[in-house]
């Protein structure tokens, strides 16, 4: 289906059905001018995808010529035919970033880096094999590398007198590229804002900090003047400025929402989160979920726990093969209860176990250890003072940041007093 969106310039949306996929369409567009034309995506590597696209072109009668595509990032429903236009002449443009993952991804390191890391962080064996026969990202890509002109930020685009400024919006993927018209105060956004659903945010090699990127980069959208925004799927409202806001918004709860998962549930890993959290699907819970789905919101849970660990509020903990997320709080007082008991089992317990006696560690706060003594050392004044100096001095020998030991169970101050002056071989 062919839609002319705009007059002066000339812009076309070619609807290009993507069979079998929740996002349902791209929406491929095609900027005319006398000088030139410029393509912007194209749809899955397969017959459908080709049909719709190249029906649409046909029905405006380019001159291929004096057409080139412009591929916005990397996905395989934008990416996927550029080589029917390598084989039919035209200049391919694509950001210089994205390029060099879509060539790794050819060459192999990509997905098996994702693969290992989905593993480490509990996403079944049996799902992550099946994304090689069911991911269509993987599925329909581009059939090999291809050549391009690379270009980065704020790279200008000549269409005779018509200016296309290519703009760096990474957060999506790495290297996504919004265009804009400026005199026109036009912007092709890509998957970088899209109004009836929320970009997905996922992880990549090499990239430290996705949502971070991807919220900068909304914000500085802000600044821009848009009087027009065609987003590469499903429809286009008036007020990018307000979606902006939105889409800010949905991604802060969403990070609260996972921060108080790891919170009430400490230890989890990243599929553990995932299987907690709100996901609009159609009302499937997480078991349900298609395997190709359940990656891509893998990948949207890692790019919030790693934003909630860059800004201190959780803390991540690899053991070997798996992976593990706890609140900042919760991990330091595991990991102190951990060497506490470790203390307690090799010093302590046996010195009071050869008196028939033992000691329960009940809490640890503010640097404060509190135990209950049990067994003959229960009650005992003397044992209160002896056994508590005994535990606090062996414990603060190998763990400065312990500064007394209280007993949960102590006697009377009163009796403390006389058992000190006992002690002392004073008279009470």
């Amino acid at each position: 289906m062919l839609t002319k969106v705009l007059d002066k310039p000339d812009i076309w949306q070619i609807h290009v059905e993507l069979p079998q996929n929740p996002l349902r369409n791209l929406n491929s567009y095609i900027i005319c001018t006398s000088e030139g034309n410029l393509i912007i995506d194209t749809g899955f590597n397969r017959p459908e995808c080709s049909h719709d696209l190249w029906a649409g072109i046909n029905e405006l009668g380019l001159d291929l010529s004096k057409t080139a595509l412009f591929i916005t990032h990397l996905h395989s429903d934008h990416s996927g035919l550029v080589q029917e236009f390598v084989d039919k002449g035209c200049t391919v443009y694509m950001g210089e970033i994205d390029y060099n993952y879509l060539v790794g991804d050819k060459e192999g390191p990509i997905w098996p880096y994702l693969e290992a890391l989905f593993l480490k962080e509990g996403l079944p064996a049996d799902i992550v094999g099946r994304q090689a026969t069911e991911n269509q990202a993987r599925m329909y890509a581009p059939k090999s590398i291809f050549p391009a002109v690379l270009v980065r930020d704020q790279a200008i685009l000549q269409l005779g007198d018509l200016e296309v400024l290519c703009l760096h919006t990474p957060g999506h993927t790495p290297g996504h590229m919004a265009l804009y018209l400026p005199q026109e105060q036009v912007l092709f956004s890509g998957d970088h804002i899209l109004f009836d659903i929320t970009p997905n945010i996922g992880i990549w090699k090499d990239v430290p900090a996705s949502l971070s990127d991807y919220l900068e980069n909304l914000k500085k959208l802000k600044d821009l003047p848009v009087r027009l925004t065609l987003p590469a799927h499903r429809a286009s409202h008036e007020n990018v400025y307000q979606r902006i806001d939105e889409l800010i918004a949905h991604h802060q709860e969403r990070l609260e929402e996972i921060y108080q998962v790891v919170a009430s549930s400490p230890g989890l890993n990243a599929n553990g989160v995932a299987g907690k959290i709100h996901w609009s699907v159609r009302g499937k819970t997480w078991d349900e979920f298609p395997p190709h789905q359940k990656w891509f919101a893998m990948g949207e849970t890692l790019a919030h726990l790693y934003y909630l660990v860059d800004t201190d509020r959780i803390m991540r903990q690899e053991d070997g093969e798996t992976m593990s997320y706890y609140v900042t709080e919760q991990k330091n007082c595991t990991e102190l209860h951990t060497r506490i008991e470790q203390l307690l089992g090799e010093q302590i317990r046996p010195v009071l176990q050869s008196h028939g006696g033992n000691v329960r560690l009940t809490d640890c706060r503010e640097g404060i250890v509190y135990v209950e003594l049990l067994g003959s050392c229960a009650g005992c004044p003397s044992a209160d003072l002896s056994t508590r100096q005994f535990m606090e001095d062996t414990l603060k020998v190998a763990l400065p940041e312990i500064s007394k030991v209280e007993l949960s169970n102590s006697v009377d101050q009163d009796m403390l007093d006389f058992a000190r002056k006992l002690l002392r071989h004073e008279t009470p």
